[in-house]
């Protein structure tokens, strides 16, 4: 767990390690760690155009205007501008305070906090501003929380692959050098070092009474052909995070209890080397992944050759002309279970012209349909078995509507590479419900031409008559002597009631019929809208679900090349492990979706108005309380590119989720194995690879290793483990082993103090081989 630590950067060197810091402790930094930075220039965006993380930390300083100050010189000089506007008004001030307040605030008493300040040795901001700050979080912290100051100077050669390195860049290092060690060990503090003069600065007293750092690390070299941000930024960066580990804290201090500062030994360096599992990248890229993939299973696109870019839906191309995978037959496999959905499938296969043979036919057996045979096209809806027993008359358009909507969500969870858009068969099947209307209103048209309906005049006359012809018969004195009159007059009546009466209840299911296919057409018209809609939010609008999925996959792979070349560490992913991972969750999600939306269908069948045709088409998502409630995801008045970024906000959320849980609790020791089969293989490489980050002349007696483990009880649980831990301490003469609150890596940290400035490479490559005052003079601060 991370101790009380902050970590304070000075200079460009200083903002990208702490940039990197914060990259490795996540999104959530904790509340006992703080990061701030001061520089001469403001942040500069990232090669994306996003704000990059020293945004959140650093503090831009205000140059002073002074040709004839050094550039180190002018520096200080910016600083002491800043410290005169008092602390309510100096941003140095005033940004100190703030986080030695928030400090305060989340330690307990007893608590020490590490401040650790990072520069180059070599450049003018780091350099101009090192001894003023530590004095300043002493001065301001006035022993409440209790401070101790580390600083890690980064030297020249470590930066020889970033910028060019010149003999000014050697001299302002062997000078800053020689102060550091002068200001440690070689003055005499019985008289105190005065920073602003007698008088101070805003009630500032500047006096210096002791050695301004409890340590001082130097890091002077790296592989060669390594950039610094993938060599000694990356390195110094997980070098901090494991001197800030709460329980290596009483390691370091026993390592370095036995190299007691005296003399000139002021010095120390360190080198580091971690296996890594980047969980939070690889989960990632996943999710992007599979949000692509999910946007190609609901919509077939064709994409740019170059770009892979979507620029329209996907088109069938048919194999021959009776390519059967273009016709709704195809398509709407599972339609057999509705009679109305049948007939539908018909009239899509007849010819376009109303007056076609083949049309008129159909009519015409739709005409002479007997009633028993509409009803059966009436209560084949869904399961034939239950339609045989009966079903209730009135709820069986819903059985018909239901049996569309499983099919089409069917359809639409088997992605079929012959098959064009959803919108092409919705399209298809709007025009044949259509069609199949005005068939239907045309049958009844002609039932009332030929006398076979039951508003018709013919049938309405005869009935009429037969009822007052009874009524007649039952009125006259005759019917009281012959009653076969009236009872001839009642059969006659009745034989027309009844006859009159299938023609009603024939009427009647037509009427339900066209009830159902006019709630289809209306539903599938509305799907085709919200299809249509979407297709422009997943796939072809610029700000697309899918290009939004692209976009941040390509940031992700970008990231993941970069952690593959950091040199203090090496990147271990089983991408077999990862592939089965993906696949699962997409299944699960699939599963989940799907029944979501089957669900909701049949929601919106129970509760359409069938009396209106009224229906009720909403579907809420929630989009969490950081990204503001929730939206409609069927209100399509919003831009597409709005809703593609809320959905894709939310699509990204549930699958990161979703892996998350799905991964083992210690990943990195979980893929040890995978990586190399032999433990003691990949202790040694750890070992010769975590070489001290400085290049010295004379090799240190003694050096102590901490190996920081996401469990270090699970270290010895199999037999790989154990030779693993076993080769570690054979190549050390001590190794500490702390619990890392980092799942993902297995780092070790080596530690060397006790160094004398002489034992450094970088001093003596920086020397003058003459000193000559005067070529020092602007490099000399203190």
């Amino acid at each position: 767990m991370i101790g009380p630590a902050f970590l304070i950067g000075l200079g460009s060197t200083g903002v990208q390690v702490l940039a990197r810091v914060r990259q490795l402790l996540g999104s959530t930094v904790p509340e006992n760690v703080r990061l701030l930075a001061f520089d001469m220039h403001r942040p500069r965006l990232d090669t994306t155009g996003r704000l990059g993380p020293a945004h959140y930390f650093l503090v831009p300083l205000t140059p002073v205007d002074e040709a004839n100050l050094s550039p180190r010189r002018a520096v200080r000089a910016a600083l002491v501008k800043d410290l005169r506007r008092g602390p309510a008004e100096s941003q140095v001030l005033r940004n100190l305070n703030l986080n030695l307040d928030a400090l305060r605030a989340a330690l307990l008493p007893s608590e020490t906090v590490e401040v650790f300040l990072v520069t180059s040795s070599f450049g003018s901001s780091g350099s101009g501003l090192l001894l003023d700050v530590a004095y300043l979080c002493r001065h301001l912290a006035q022993s409440r929380p209790q401070l101790r100051l580390h600083v890690m100077l980064i030297a020249p050669e470590a930066y020889q692959h970033g910028q060019q390195i010149t003999k000014e860049h050697y001299l302002q290092n062997f000078a800053l050098l020689k102060e550091v060690e002068f200001l440690q060990c070689g003055r005499n503090w019985s008289t105190p070092y005065s920073l602003y003069g007698p008088d101070g600065i805003a009630g500032i007293p500047g006096q210096v009474t002791a050695p301004p750092f409890d340590t001082v690390q130097l890091l002077d070299g790296f592989q060669l052909n390594t950039g610094p941000e993938a060599g000694v930024v990356a390195a110094a960066a997980e070098g901090l995070l494991c001197q800030m580990d709460g329980q290596a804290r009483q390691s370091l201090d026993e390592i370095r209890a036995a190299h007691p500062l005296q003399g000139r030994a002021c010095f120390s360096t360190f080198g580091v080397f971690s296996y890594y599992h980047p969980t939070q990248l690889l989960n990632e890229r996943s999710a992007q992944r599979m949000i692509a993939a999910l946007v190609e299973t609901l919509f077939p696109l064709e994409k740019n050759e170059l770009t892979g870019r979507p620029e329209k839906l996907a088109e069938r191309t048919p194999l021959r002309e009776d390519d059967p995978y273009g016709n709704l037959n195809f398509w709407l496999a599972s339609a057999s279970l509705s009679g109305v959905l049948e007939e539908v499938l018909q009239v899509s296969q007849l010819p376009q012209g109303a007056n076609h043979p083949e049309r008129l036919q159909f009519l015409n057996r739709l005409v002479r349909r007997e009633r028993v045979d509409w009803e059966r096209v009436h209560r084949e809806a869904g399961d034939r078995l239950k339609a045989d027993k009966g079903f209730d008359m009135a709820g069986l358009p819903k059985e018909h509507v239901r049996v569309l909507f499983n099919a089409i969500v069917q359809r639409m969870m088997q992605a079929d590479d012959r098959l064009g858009p959803l919108s092409v068969y919705l399209g298809k099947l709007n025009n044949a419900l259509c069609h199949y209307l005005d068939d239907l209103e045309q049958v009844e048209e002609i039932w009332k031409g030929m006398g076979e309906h039951s508003e018709c005049e013919p049938v309405r006359k005869e009935y009429e008559d037969a009822q007052r012809e009874l009524e007649e018969k039952r009125n006259s004195n005759w019917s009281k002597l012959f009653s076969q009159g009236v009872e001839a007059a009642e059969q006659r009546l009745e034989k027309i009631v009844r006859s009159r009466a299938q023609l009603i209840e024939r009427e009647a299911i037509v009427h339900s019929i066209c009830k159902t296919a006019e709630v289809m057409r209306t539903l599938g018209t509305r799907l085709l809208e919200t299809y249509d809609y979407y297709a422009q939010a997943a796939a072809l609008a610029g700000g697309s679900i899918f290009n939004a999925a692209i976009d941040q996959g390509l940031l992700v792979e970008r990231e993941l090349r970069f952690e593959n070349g950091v040199r203090t560490q090496q990147v271990i992913i089983d991408q077999s492990f990862e592939n089965r991972r993906m696949r699962a969750v997409s299944e699960d999600f699939n599963l989940r979706f799907f029944s979501a939306i089957q669900n909701h269908l049949n929601n919106v069948i129970e509760n359409i108005d069938w009396e209106n045709a009224n229906v009720p088409f909403s579907y809420p998502m929630n989009l969490g309380q950081e990204e503001g409630g929730s939206i409609d995801l069927l209100d399509l008045n919003a831009p597409a590119e709005e809703s593609a970024h809320q959905v894709w906000g939310v699509l990204r959320r549930w699958f990161e989720r979703a892996l998350v849980s799905g991964q083992p609790e210690t990943s990195i020791l979980s893929f040890l194995s995978y990586h190399d089969s032999r433990g003691e293989r990949l202790a040694t490489k750890m070992s010769e690879r975590s070489v001290l980050l400085a290049k010295l002349l004379t090799e240190p007696p003694t050096q102590d290793a901490v190996l920081f483990a996401p469990e270090p009880d699970a270290l010895g649980a199999t037999q790989h483990t154990q030779d693993f831990i076993g080769e570690i301490q054979h190549h050390f003469a001590s190794i500490y082993l702390a619990e890392s609150r980092d799942a993902d890596r297995l780092v070790l940290l080596r530690w060397c103090g006790g160094l004398t400035v002489d034992s450094f490479f970088t001093y003596h490559q920086s020397a003058p081989k003459k000193i000559d005052p005067s070529e020092l003079r602007d490099y000399i601060l203190w």
